[in-house]
Formats: structure tokens, sequence, C-alpha cells
């Protein structure tokens, strides 16, 4: 059985990083998802490349899936994958300010090109049907955003 579970500290050196995502935040900070089958929504984010880094790794998915331009790129955390393989391995996650949003293209891996939806953050995990970890991550982000629920 997988499990995933969340680390906001930075990646161990002996964990192989297999995917590298995006929070990305427009000026309102809305969160930008794409639809990658319908009713099927993902953040920006893929395999990185050998010798690059991790936000060069999410620079290069933002332009290919969702023909975005981002900056002030902010280590996030890190979901671990236990189970799936013999060693457990790391999915970074990162938070991004969108600087431009380009019209859309094909992705030049898959060939598609998907559509795009900006959504409030209270609302992510109802898009992307994510368990505790995401809600995990999602107050990571809020917390750096000093976003504070009425309770």
């Amino acid at each position: 059985m997988v499990k995933y579970l969340w680390h906001s500290e930075d990646v161990p050196d002996n964990m192989k990083i297999t995917q590298v995502s995006g929070i990305l935040l427009d000026d309102e900070n809305q969160v930008l998802l794409y639809e990658e089958k319908e009713g099927e929504y993902r953040i920006p984010g893929g395999h990185p490349l050998a010798n690059e880094s991790i936000a060069g790794t999410l620079i290069r998915e933002c332009l290919e899936e969702v023909n975005t331009e981002i900056g002030d790129i902010k280590y996030l955390g890190f979901q671990e994958v236990v189970g799936d393989e013999i060693d457990s391995y790391a999915q970074v996650r990162m938070i991004a300010k969108i600087k431009k949003v380009g019209t859309l293209r094909p992705d030049v891996d898959s060939g598609m090109t998907y559509k795009r939806l900006f959504v409030k953050i209270e609302d992510v995990n109802k898009y992307l049907k994510w368990d505790s970890v995401g809600e995990n991550m999602m107050n990571n982000v809020k917390d750096i955003l000093g976003i504070y629920d009425d309770k």
C-alpha cells in the first residue's frame, strides 16, 4: 500500500526527487490549475532533467504545460511516497508568483492543450481531490501568504 507523507523540511540528500510541481499564484492569490482530462485537475510540474535545479524544473514545466512565466519561486516542501518502490522518493512542491500567462498551446511532451483554471486557495483540494497531505501542504501555503481561516 502506498502512503504519502508531507514534509516541510528539505529533501534528504539520499532521497530521489521524481517530480517538481508548483502552486502558482496570480495577483489575487488564486491558484492556477490545468485540466488534464475532463474533470481531472493538476498543478503544473514534472520530472527534473539531469543537472537541472528544482526551480529550473518548475520554470520549464510551467512553460511547457500551461505557457506561464513564473517568478519569486520558494520551496514549500515535499511529499514522500512510501511503498511504491523499494526506496521512498520525493515529489517536491514549490510556490511561485505568476509573471505572465501566455496563450494556450500544446504541451511539448503530451501534445495536449490543457484548459487553465484559477481557483481560490481554499478551493484547491475540491479540484485536486487531495487527502490530508494536500491539505497540510495548502495550509503551509496559507501560512506563507499570511492567510488565516476564520474559526
